[in-house]
């Protein structure tokens, strides 16, 4: 009984998707914020990918999240990727750190301050004194 195996080697071990020689993202800067813009052909036409990464803070630990926005109008892409890279760069980097239940108490405590028209943390002071003094 003879069993006979072939192998075929390639001298190009892993075969790339046909693919436009420019796949260099197109980048927007604002700051030190990056939006990033993919092209990809489809057989629809082209697509253009609008990813950006924004951090949050879960249990302790930094996590960070992709954002990825999908166009078929290369202008339509590129104002979105302006628009959000000016967002991300007006963004205060403590703010992107609150996690979901940060945001809920944060809300409950300026729902309760509301009525005296005094800011957040000038109440939080002055409860931080009355404490002090009792």
């Amino acid at each position: 009984m003879n069993i006979r195996i072939a192998f075929s080697v390639s001298r190009t071990p892993f075969k790339r998707r046909n693919r436009e020689k420019n796949t260099i993202p197109d980048c927007r800067k604002r700051g030190l914020s990056e939006v990033k813009i993919y092209r990809d052909r489809k057989s629809e036409g082209m697509y253009y990918h609008v990813v950006y990464y924004t951090k949050t803070s879960v249990d302790g630990k930094e996590v960070s999240k992709r954002h990825r926005l999908n166009f078929s109008d290369p202008q339509e892409a590129t104002n979105e990727a302006e628009a959000k890279a000016s967002w991300l760069s007006r963004l205060d980097g403590d703010a992107l750190q609150f996690s979901g239940c940060d945001r809920h108490i944060y809300a409950r405590a300026l729902d309760a301050v509301k009525e005296f028209d005094v800011p957040l943390d000038t109440v939080a002071g002055e409860y931080a004194d009355a404490r002090k003094g009792s």
